[in-house]
C-alpha cells in the first residue's frame, strides 16, 4: 500500500475512545439544557406569533361559495292558471356591502315554470371583518298586464328555492336595473 493511501485509510478509520466519548457526552448533556430552554423559548415565540396572526384575522382560506342556488319557480294567476312568457330574474347579492353580484333572467314555459342551475365558485376569504361574502337571493317576476312581484329577503336562509308566485292583474313595472343596496334602487 502506498504511503498516501495508508494516511488516507488512517484518517478514515473511526476508533472508539471511551474517555473522549464520555467527555463529549457530558458536554452535550450540560449544554443541552440551555439549548433546550432556547428552543422552547423560540417555539413559544413562534406559537405566540401564529396565535396573533390567527386572532387578528390574517388567515386566508379557500371556500367553495354558492353564487346561485338551484331554484325552480312556478308563476300562476289568481285563478291558478300558469302564466307563460313572464320574465323571471334570480338576483344574487352579497354582504357585507349588500351590492348585487349577479342577475340571471329567463322566461316561463307554457306551464308557467322556469328553473335555474346551481352556480358555485372557489374563492379565498379571511377571518377579518368584511373578509368574507355572505350571499342572499331574491326573485323578480315581470309580465305585462300583471303587477310586478319582487321579494326583498335580507338573508340567504329566507330564500325559497322552490317558489310559487301568484300574479295579480295590474300595472307592470320593470325590475330595478341594479339595486345599489338591498331594498333600495339606484
Amino acid at each position: 500500500m502506498s504511503p498516501v493511501r495508508r494516511k488516507l485509510n488512517n484518517r478514515l478509520q473511526w476508533k472508539f475512545d471511551p474517555p473522549l466519548f464520555l467527555a463529549a457526552a457530558k458536554t452535550a448533556f450540560v449544554t443541552s439544557g440551555a439549548e433546550l430552554r432556547r428552543d422552547s423559548e423560540s417555539h413559544m415565540k413562534l406559537l405566540i406569533f401564529m396565535m396573533t396572526l390567527l386572532l387578528s384575522g390574517c388567515v386566508v382560506y379557500p371556500i367553495n361559495k354558492t353564487l346561485q342556488p338551484e331554484a325552480e319557480i312556478l308563476v300562476t294567476d289568481v285563478e291558478g292558471k300558469p302564466i307563460h312568457d313572464a320574465w323571471l330574474y334570480l338576483i344574487s347579492s352579497s354582504y357585507p356591502y349588500g351590492f348585487e353580484q349577479m342577475r340571471r333572467g329567463d322566461k316561463t314555459s307554457d306551464r308557467g315554470e322556469a328553473s335555474f342551475p346551481e352556480m358555485k365558485e372557489w374563492r379565498t376569504e379571511s377571518l377579518m371583518i368584511h373578509g368574507s361574502n355572505v350571499f342572499l337571493w331574491n326573485w323578480c317576476v315581470v309580465k305585462a298586464g300583471f303587477e310586478t312581484h319582487m321579494t326583498m329577503w335580507s338573508s340567504g336562509n329566507d330564500f325559497q328555492p322552490q317558489y310559487d308566485v301568484i300574479l295579480t292583474p295590474g300595472e307592470s313595472t320593470p325590475c330595478p336595473e341594479e339595486p345599489n343596496k338591498i331594498g333600495r334602487g339606484l
